[in-house]
């Protein structure tokens, strides 16, 4: 079943990404505006002033010492375009590890969108865990991740992104590396 569904996501990638980068050109040409009295003009894929909202979702399954774990995680996001092409804003998980009670973390993330809609992007988080007799487990995220914007309209895109996560703190160490797939609505765009 875990191949099965990881085939089915590597072939889903494989299709948005080609079906994309075919017709990225023709469905969404980056905004065009004057940034001077002249004719200079920015070819920002996202102007400043724009904000993003949307979420996503990952599934990574592990194999450690022959057992068998998994992590879902599910990540609404929101974020402002501070200048062309360049968004900050907060994300907030729900992670749940299997046989673990579910972590939430919340914290900021900062996204650069380069060309055609490939972005890269990095992210500190706080989680929480709610332990034994009402007393909270506290811990951190750290980590990097590279995406493709796969806009289906000039305000919507669906986004694979490769990330890798490293946790720390009362939660436990370990590392977390996976395919997250989002959808994201540009205001402003």
């Amino acid at each position: 079943m875990k191949k099965l569904l990881v085939f089915t996501m590597l072939i889903l990638f494989a299709v948005i990404f080609n079906d994309v980068f075919a017709q990225q050109k023709q469905r969404v040409e980056p905004i065009k505006r004057n940034t001077t009295a002249t004719t200079k003009s920015s070819d920002a894929l996202i102007p400043q002033g724009a904000a993003m909202i949307g979420g996503a979702v990952s599934f990574v399954s592990t194999i450690q010492d022959s057992e068998n774990s998994y992590i879902f995680t599910l990540a609404p996001i929101a974020g402002y375009f501070v200048i062309d092409n360049l968004a900050v804003g907060t994300s907030i998980e729900l992670m749940k590890i299997k046989d673990v009670d579910p972590i939430f973390g919340f914290g900021p993330f900062v996204r650069y969108y380069l060309n055609m809609g490939l972005f890269v992007q990095g992210k500190f988080q706080f989680q929480s865990q709610p332990g034994i007799l009402d007393e909270r487990v506290t811990g951190f995220a750290a980590g990097p991740a590279i995406g493709y914007a796969a806009f289906l309209n000039n305000h919507v895109s669906i986004e694979p992104m490769v990330y890798y996560n490293r946790h720390f703190g009362d939660l436990g160490e370990f590392n977390e590396i996976g395919l997250q797939i989002g959808v994201n609505a540009y205001l402003g765009r």
